[in-house]
Parts: C-alpha cells; sequence; structure tokens
C-alpha cells in the first residue's frame, strides 16, 4: 500500500500541474468572469492546502468506512481527499466532492481522467462511483453522507455556521471529521479527538458521530 500510495501522490502532482494548461484553454473568459468569487465573500475561506495521504488513512481508520458507504469532502479543491478515499476504501459506495470555485473544480475533473487511467495501467482497485460538483456546500443537499469530511482550517466561523445549520439533516450515525475547527451541534457527540500532521503542518481533528 506504502508504493501504491507514493504512486499515487506522484500522479496527482503530475495530473495537477497538467491540468493547468486544459482548464486554462476551455474556460473562456466570459466563463471566468462569470464565476468570479463574489466581493462580500471572505478570501480566507478558499485558502487552498492539500491533505496528506498518511493522515487521512488514519482518520478513515478512526471512522471505520464500510461498504456501500458514501464519503463526502466539502471544499474538495483539486479532488486529492476524494480520490485518495476511493484509494484507501475501495468498498465505498461512493466518494464525492463538492467545490465552490471553477478552475480547481475542473482540474478535478481531468485529474480524474488521469487517475482512472492510472488503476487501469496498474489493475489497481479504488471505489468505482466517484462525483465531483460545482456548487456551493452550504446550498447542495449531502444529508446522505455516512463519512463526511471538512478541511476547516481556514473555515470562517460564517461558513462553519452554515454547516452546523445543516447538520440535523445529516443521516443518524453519519461520522464527520473536521480539521481544526470544532462544530458545536446538540445533534453531534464527539467521539474524539487528537492532534495530527497535514502537508500544510500540524492540526488538530475533530471525530463527531450524528446522534
Amino acid at each position: 500500500m506504502e508504493a501504491q500510495m507514493e504512486s499515487f501522490e506522484q500522479l496527482f502532482r503530475d495530473s495537477k500541474m497538467a491540468s493547468f494548461d486544459v482548464v486554462n484553454n476551455s474556460l473562456t473568459t466570459d466563463v471566468l468572469r462569470e464565476n468570479k468569487l463574489d466581493g462580500r465573500l471572505k478570501w480566507r475561506n478558499f485558502v487552498y492546502g492539500e491533505t496528506d495521504t498518511d493522515s487521512l488513512l488514519l482518520s478513515l481508520q478512526e471512522v471505520n468506512p464500510q461498504t456501500g458507504e458514501t464519503f463526502c469532502d466539502l471544499g474538495s479543491g483539486y479532488g486529492k481527499v476524494v480520490l485518495a478515499a476511493s484509494l484507501l476504501c475501495p468498498g465505498l459506495g461512493l466518494c464525492r466532492g463538492i467545490e465552490l470555485l471553477i478552475g480547481p473544480h475542473f482540474s478535478a475533473l481531468e485529474i480524474h481522467k488521469s487517475f482512472r487511467t492510472w488503476l487501469s495501467e496498474n489493475n489497481i482497485s479504488a471505489a468505482e462511483n466517484i462525483s465531483f460538483e460545482k456548487g456551493d456546500f452550504l446550498q447542495v443537499d449531502w444529508s446522505d453522507t455516512d463519512i463526511l469530511y471538512l478541511a476547516a482550517t481556514c473555515f470562517e466561523a460564517d461558513v462553519l455556521g452554515g454547516i452546523v445549520e445543516k447538520m440535523p439533516y445529516l443521516k443518524s450515525g453519519a461520522r464527520i471529521i473536521s480539521i481544526d475547527k470544532p462544530l458545536q451541534s446538540d445533534c453531534l457527540t464527539l467521539t474524539r479527538d487528537v492532534d495530527g500532521d497535514m502537508g500544510w503542518g500540524d492540526c488538530h481533528i475533530f471525530y463527531y458521530r450524528r446522534n
């Protein structure tokens, strides 16, 4: 598994770089202009950092994914967590990412193509159903998620508040992994919190279960 994940890391880096030219050539100026962030949105919410796959593996082991379950990454960026989860837990029924920014979203679609080719060429198993959606995760329905992943280090209070407001609609028994930010909700039980290490540095990881 270690060699396989090292190969995945290299594939992701190479595919991410290659995707930039494809995305820039595919998206017209008008499309990019229409998808610029509203000036009222706080830029800090969109700071990008890449999750370390070793840390992700430990988090997934903590929440114990079951066959057929749905994994969802809110603010999935270039798709690394979604693809890595599909690789680390091939029995998952769906690995889903939701991203507001158009550039990272289209890059994730291109990287996903390279990922599928890599799987086929190396006879590697991964979760079959992978979905990348462009949208505001505060508006999109993710209530059927079993494992919810939040790289929340840079999320501002209003975004965290919006996520917490949706927790009552999340299915009972769902597990939540929140990086660096605790979630205050009567419908969540904190099961564990531990120190961790991400690609951008040390962090604290909070694990919750939906009551």
